[in-house]
C-alpha cells in the first residue's frame, strides 16, 4: 500500500464529506446539540487536515493526538497512518497497529482495512490471514473498495480462506465498479482465464465490456465474438468487426483470424 498517496486520499476524502455535511445543516437549519457534537468533533480536525494537505506532518501529527485520545475515530485512523509511514513522528508498526484498532473496534471502516493490511502483512502485528480476512469483510460490507478489493484477491488466491472464484468475481467487481485499480487488473487475469465468470451470457456481455474498454486484447476479442454469434446481445458485425479489429491491433491472433489477417 502506498501509505502516503492513500493518507492524502482519505484527508480529501473527508474534506468532501464534511462539506457536504455543513451545506446540509446549512440548508436544514440549526442542528440538535447531540447532532452537534460529531460535526463539532470534525470539525476539530480541520486544522489538522489543512496541514497534512501541505504535508506538514509534524504539526498535523501535534493536533491530531489530542484529538486520537478523545476517541475521535478519524484522527486515531490518520495516527496510524502516520505512525505506519513515519511521517511527522518516528515509524512504529506497533502504535501504528495500535490506532487502527481502536478506530476499527468502534466500525470505522477505512481504520478496519488498515487494521487488515496489517494482519496480512505482519507489520505491528502477528501476521494472520484469518485475523486479517476479518477485518477486510468488516470494512468490504461497509462499501470501502479497497477491503473488497483485498477480500476478492483471498477469495481468487485461496490465501486464509477457500478458493472461491465466484466470490473474488463479486467482491472485484464490486471494488472495480468503485475505480479501485487492483480490483480492475485481477477482473482482467480472470476474464483471461475465464475463472468466476458469471454464467448468465448478459451478464458475461457486461463485464466483457468493461475489460475490453480498460484495452484488455481478449476481453475485445471475446466480445466481438459474441455480437458475431448474437450470444447474449443482438447479433451486429458492425460491432463485432469493431472490436476485433481493436484486438486484433494489439496482436490478438483469434481476432486476427476472424478478421482474415
Amino acid at each position: 500500500m502506498n501509505i502516503d498517496f492513500y493518507l492524502i486520499s482519505r484527508v480529501r476524502k473527508h474534506c468532501r464529506v464534511l462539506l457536504c455535511t455543513m451545506v446540509l445543516m446549512f440548508h436544514v437549519g440549526a442542528a440538535t446539540a447531540q447532532e452537534q457534537h460529531p460535526l463539532q468533533s470534525q470539525l476539530d480536525l480541520i486544522p489538522a487536515e489543512q496541514a497534512l494537505l501541505r504535508e506538514d506532518y509534524k504539526t498535523a501529527y501535534e493536533l491530531l493526538l489530542p484529538l486520537g485520545e478523545r476517541g475521535i475515530t478519524l484522527a486515531q485512523n490518520y495516527l496510524g497512518l502516520m505512525r505506519a509511514s513515519g511521517r511527522g513522528i518516528q515509524h512504529d508498526d506497533k502504535e501504528a497497529a495500535r490506532w487502527f484498532q481502536q478506530a476499527a473496534d468502534k466500525g470505522f471502516a477505512d481504520a478496519q482495512y488498515n487494521l487488515g493490511w496489517m494482519y496480512e502483512k505482519g507489520e505491528g502485528v502477528p501476521q494472520n490471514s484469518r485475523e486479517a480476512l476479518k477485518w477486510y469483510q468488516f470494512a468490504a460490507d461497509q462499501g470501502d473498495a479497497y477491503a473488497q478489493s483485498r477480500l476478492g484477491w483471498f477469495f481468487f488466491t485461496g490465501k486464509g480462506v477457500s478458493r472461491n472464484y465466484e466470490e473474488a468475481f463479486r467482491w472485484l467487481q464490486l471494488a472495480a465498479k468503485q475505480g479501485q485499480e487492483e480490483a480492475k487488473h485481477l477482473l482482467m487475469s480472470m476474464y483471461q482465464n475465464e475463472q468466476g465468470l458469471p454464467q448468465d451470457l448478459k451478464d458475461s456481455v457486461k463485464w466483457y465490456r468493461f475489460a475490453a474498454e480498460q484495452g484488455d486484447a481478449l476481453a475485445q476479442s471475446k466480445l466481438g465474438w459474441m455480437y458475431a454469434k448474437g450470444q447474449g446481445v443482438p447479433q451486429d458485425y458492425k460491432e463485432a468487426l469493431k472490436w476485433f479489429r481493436l484486438a486484433a491491433e494489439q496482436g490478438d491472433t483469434s481476432a486476427q483470424y476472424n478478421l482474415g489477417w
